[in-house]
């Protein structure tokens, strides 16, 4: 028997490792991809008190004036994002002056 080992041999260590290495690597990429993908669905699930809304866009519009008007009635920009798509599924209302009076911000919003 001779005392060389065989560059094959010697090299499964190291393929063994770097696999294993690898191979965690593609795992971690994996898993948060995945947890990107479905970013919505988990904060629908870790915050379930914020309910996905289903009411008719005409009401929503109502709604999100009633608010806007009652929050910020001389705002120079309103705005109102209806609910319905995955990434934003409730009403949200937003505002903006041009100078804000005293002791108000710039900008503000609100998800109803």
């Amino acid at each position: 028997m001779s005392g060389k080992i065989g560059f094959r041999h010697a090299m499964t260590p190291v393929h063994t490792w770097g696999g294993l290495v690898v191979g965690w690597v593609l795992f971690f990429i994996f898993v948060t991809g995945t947890l990107g993908y479905f970013d919505t669905e988990i904060d629908s699930w870790a915050r379930p008190e914020i309910q996905r809304q289903s009411i008719p866009a005409d009401d929503a519009v109502a709604l999100g004036l009633a608010r806007l008007t009652t929050v910020a009635p001389n705002a120079d920009s309103w705005t109102i994002g209806l609910p319905g798509s995955r990434d934003y599924p409730n009403l949200r209302v937003s505002w903006s002056y041009q100078q804000p009076p005293e002791g108000k911000e710039r900008r503000g919003n609100e998800v109803l």
